[in-house]
């Protein structure tokens, strides 16, 4: 169930104080079996596929899920493996980290790309936050 690097990375941004949040198109019953096996003290909240009025590729659960930890979606990097997540993430404004599990996925200016989670750290997601907020400025400081 774990990619590589991702039990590092996950425990790494819970011990730094940054609020995590599972955003998963799995119903709630299955998301807490998983939930059981990750570690529910790892997450801050979950947002479901039942849960949310439009599921992924619409930007609501990612959307819901920033609510819920009291962030700024512009502010959050979303760490997805399929086109749907990337998508719904993509329009709540998040930055992805998209490690493909199935499907090739392209880079874009809104997402990095790797094969696993092995060495990402919490400077690395700052990075991808500062660089997809780059990427949405245009050149006379306004945001688009």
């Amino acid at each position: 169930m774990w990619k590589p690097g991702a039990r590092e990375l996950l425990h790494a941004v819970h011990a730094a104080g940054v609020p995590a949040a599972l955003v998963s198109s799995t119903d709630r019953p299955l998301t807490e079996i998983a939930l059981d096996t990750l570690g529910h003290e790892l997450f801050a909240a979950s947002v479901c596929g039942d849960e949310v009025v439009h599921p992924k590729p619409h930007p609501e659960p990612y959307l819901t899920a920033a609510a819920l930890v009291g962030a700024n979606p512009e502010q959050c990097v979303a760490i997805e493996d399929s086109p749907l997540g990337i998508a719904s993430a993509e329009a709540a404004g998040c930055a992805v980290l998209a490690v493909p599990s199935e499907v090739a996925i392209e880079p874009a200016p809104t997402r990095s790309v790797r094969d696993s989670l092995t060495g990402v750290t919490l400077l690395d997601l700052a990075a991808m936050v500062r660089s997809w907020s780059d990427a949405r400025t245009e050149p006379d400081g306004q945001h688009t």
